[in-house]
């Protein structure tokens, strides 16, 4: 369903895919549990959705929750930590607070993963899907 909602925010449906993906998540969450990677992706997805349509408070403790998440279920090294950090740093950059956007940037690792390697990335954001 999380695949459905992408394609929404593609044709511009942003209303529609945030609430999809907002039940795919309650879906994930009760099914399969807080760190299961679909559960992940989906906090990565609307917190990307919501920080793209500048929505940064609600955005927040999504994407705190999507970190929290993530660091819990993959080693520090594997790319979805990268993944969730930078949103992190896209959500404070956004919100124009350069100082805690900073302070996530630092913890991104100096390499980044070669384009095409496993799990390169593992959520889409919304910012990358407007039309």
């Amino acid at each position: 369903m999380s695949d459905l909602a992408i394609i929404q925010l593609q044709r511009g449906q942003v209303a529609q895919a945030e609430a999809l993906i907002r039940r795919t998540l309650d879906l994930t969450r009760a099914e399969l549990g807080p760190l299961h990677p679909d559960t992940i992706r989906c906090l990565g997805i609307l917190a990307s959705l919501l920080i793209s349509e500048q929505q940064f408070a609600e955005a927040e403790p999504i994407a705190r929750e999507c970190y929290d998440n993530t660091i819990a279920a993959y080693p520090a090294e594997h790319p979805p930590v990268t993944d969730a950090v930078g949103l992190l740093v896209d959500l404070y950059e956004g919100w124009e607070r350069p100082a805690q956007a900073a302070l996530w940037r630092s913890k991104l690792p100096t390499t980044q993963p070669t384009e095409g390697a496993p799990g390169a990335a593992e959520f889409e954001t919304a910012s990358h899907l407007s039309p």
